[in-house]
């Protein structure tokens, strides 16, 4: 028993501990949101924008003909009116306001909203960012639940590197070629990591996808919200923890068109430890259609028309859109065609 404890003990001292690394992050405000965000990131503007600073819980607003008063330095006093500037096709007004003064514990505080309004009410989005680089890797933290905080893993999100897709903030980042346990403070003006030490697998996305196009977004969340990956721009797949991961959003592209990928009916991927675990998806593509019919009308819609890929998931918004798929209705017994259609246009 005392050798073995003996043994135990000089293991335990020789054993390096794990090396962080603490890096510093300054806010960005965006003049042009170019980030593509893993999930729908606009709330109802009510009462307030709910950004906490020292005066209050949020910087309170108030619609006005139109328009939308702030207060812009949380001293209580709406000193700005904003109105946006519409666009004449859409008729969305869309605005962006800068918020200033100092937060909860007194450090200088400065917060870009994004604003719009479709016509049914002004909502609002996280105009700007947290960036620093943890060696030569640019990391972006986004406040995407709007509650000003920038540590919220699975809620808020986070893009690594150059590219112009965020997954949602993780535990785990893939940062170069290494794994590492990712730790944000509550104002993300800091952030530490650490050598990942738990079981791994490899998650691929991208050897067994069926299409002449280029995947441009695949991001998936961990069952238990905790790791978050986006696996487009790896060719061979990526190392992350073991566990089950859900496909959360996805876009394929060729030349200027880009489609997007709705994932509800697809199945979580488990990832084993040391194991492979490839997604079998794109084509063949099917497509499913509803139509109604009233005596001898048979009405189609390409609103109830769906293009449903090999793993469950559904292909929509197309742009531009394409081609209009042809309808074919036969006299059901001897199959006898009666009628072609299209859509007008393209669909």
């Amino acid at each position: 028993m005392a050798i073995t404890l003996a043994v135990a003990a000089a293991l335990a001292v020789t054993s390096p501990a794990p090396v962080e690394e603490t890096v510093g992050l300054d806010y960005r405000s965006y003049r042009t949101w170019n980030l593509q965000l893993p999930d729908e990131a606009f709330q109802k503007v009510s009462g307030s924008i709910p950004v906490a600073h020292a005066g209050g819980a949020g910087f309170a607003v108030e619609a006005r003909s139109g328009g939308l008063a702030v207060d812009t330095d949380g001293d209580g006093t709406l000193e700005s009116v904003i109105e946006g500037v519409e666009d004449p096709a859409t008729k969305e007004r869309t605005a962006q306001v800068v918020l200033t003064g100092t937060d909860p514990s007194g450090a200088p505080l400065r917060y870009t909203a994004r604003l719009k309004n479709e016509g049914a009410g002004w909502m609002w989005a996280a105009g700007g960012a947290m960036v620093g680089k943890l060696g030569d890797t640019k990391i972006t933290l986004v406040d995407l639940n709007g509650n000003g905080r920038y540590d919220d893993v699975g809620a808020d999100a986070m893009a690594i590197g150059t590219r112009k897709v965020a997954c949602f903030l993780s535990e785990a980042a893939l940062v170069g070629d290494r794994l590492v346990t990712l730790t944000v403070d509550p104002a993300g003006t800091q952030l530490s990591a650490t050598e990942f030490e738990g079981a791994t697998g490899v998650l691929d996305f991208r050897s067994e996808l069926e299409t002449k196009g280029k995947l441009l977004q695949a991001v998936v969340r961990s069952a238990d919200g905790r790791y978050s990956f986006d696996l487009a721009s790896s060719l061979d797949g990526i190392t992350v923890p073991v566990g089950a991961y859900e496909v959360v959003t996805g876009q394929l592209g060729l030349g200027a068109a880009t489609v997007q990928v709705e994932t509800s009916h697809m199945q979580p991927l488990e990832v084993s430890a040391a194991g492979t675990t490839v997604l079998d998806w794109g084509g063949p593509v099917r497509a499913e259609f509803e139509y109604d019919r009233a005596g001898d009308e048979v009405v189609l819609s390409p609103n109830k028309v769906w293009f449903i890929g090999a793993a469950g998931e559904q292909y929509f918004g197309w742009n531009p859109r394409g081609k209009s798929p042809e309808f074919t209705i036969r006299e059901r017994d001897l199959g006898t065609e009666l009628l072609k259609a299209v859509f007008p246009g393209s669909c």
